[in-house]
């Protein structure tokens, strides 16, 4: 479930569209269109997040 909130000029007009299920490439699209506004309220994970996160942990030394 995605939510666009979009604000048009200074009369503060709220237009919401809620896309159910989108796709990966479709989340994308809307991601890069609509970025500042776009809400996600999903309950579940469609995409693992070992796809979009990575962890990297580095080796620290103690200082002497």
């Amino acid at each position: 479930l995605v939510v666009i909130i979009r604000f048009t000029g200074l009369n503060l007009q709220m237009h919401s569209v809620t896309v159910n299920s989108p796709t990966e490439l479709i989340f994308e699209q809307l991601k890069n269109k609509y970025s500042s506004s776009l809400s996600c309220t999903c309950s579940k994970v469609a995409i693992p997040y070992s796809k979009f996160l990575s962890i990297t942990i580095t080796a620290h030394h103690q200082i002497c």
